[in-house]
Formats: C-alpha cells, structure tokens, sequence
C-alpha cells in the first residue's frame, strides 16, 4: 500500500471540525446526539484540511455509533508545538484487551450485527496522524466512554 502523503496547506483546526460537525449532522440528528464544541484558542497549522476533516468524521462517527446516544464534547486546542482534536464520548468505554488491536486494519470491537461499518474507521484516523507526524491518544474506561484525541505538529 502506498504511503499517504498529505496535500498540507493553511488551515484552521477549529474550521476542519466545524466542517466534519455539519458533515455529520444527519447522523447526530438521527442519534439525538448533543454535541458540544470547545475552541481553546486559534489553532493553526500546515495539514492536509481533507484528510484531518475524513479523520474528525472518522473519529465522530465512531462516538456516535459507541457512545449510546450519550453527548459527545469535541475540544480543540494546541500550544506552539501541537495541536490537537479531542473526541470524547460517554458510552460503553473499553477494556485493556478491547483496546488492544483498535488500530488494526479490518479490526471490529463488536459483531457487524450490532454495528455496520468495516473497521477501517480507526485504522484510516492513525496512518492520517503518523502521515502528519502525528499520533493518536485513547484514554477510556469500560463503562466511562472513550477519548480519542488526534495530536498534529504544527510543523515538519
């Protein structure tokens, strides 16, 4: 598979969430899913806007479809190194043996029965992080939720 190389340009954190948050609007609409968006500061940076809002969606989504409906908090914040997404939601968490492969490729943390998708979501948010020079964080907890927060350097 060929390495992802992201088209970077100037772009706004905070727009590239407001975006994936519309895109995903009739999923959150059709969940009655709160979403509540927090914007620390201007977080500016040279990414690939496309790939970070695929990534925002890919990340949102998963709350949605994991996070019972619960609301889903999104901050948005950075200091002059990083920036940084985080998408948290309050739903079933995980255990340290469910967190295990999460990033795998075709790795599902349920059967396809209960939820649809091809568990790619997870996979596709990592290599768009490391084709940035950046990493994915998991805090969760089996009944607390999850926290995914996508870390971005500002610059390479």
């Amino acid at each position: 598979m060929a390495p992802l190389v992201p088209q970077r340009a100037p772009t706004d954190l905070a727009a590239v969430v407001g975006a994936a948050v519309t895109r995903m609007r009739a999923d959150l609409d059709r969940a009655a899913t709160p979403v509540s968006v927090h914007v620390d500061a201007a977080v500016d940076g040279e990414w690939d806007p496309v790939r970070l809002e695929q990534a925002v969606c890919n990340l949102l989504g998963n709350a949605v479809k994991y996070g019972a409906g619960g609301p889903i908090e999104i901050t948005v914040g950075g200091d002059a190194i990083d920036g940084w997404v985080s998408i948290r939601d309050h739903g079933r968490g995980m255990d340290d043996q469910e967190r295990t492969d999460l990033f795998h490729r075709f790795e599902r943390r349920v059967p396809v029965d209960q939820f649809g998708g091809l568990g790619l979501g997870l996979w596709v948010v990592q290599r768009i992080a490391e084709a940035h020079g950046g990493h994915v964080d998991l805090w969760t907890h089996p009944g607390r939720g999850a926290r995914f927060t996508l870390v971005l350097p500002r610059a390479q």
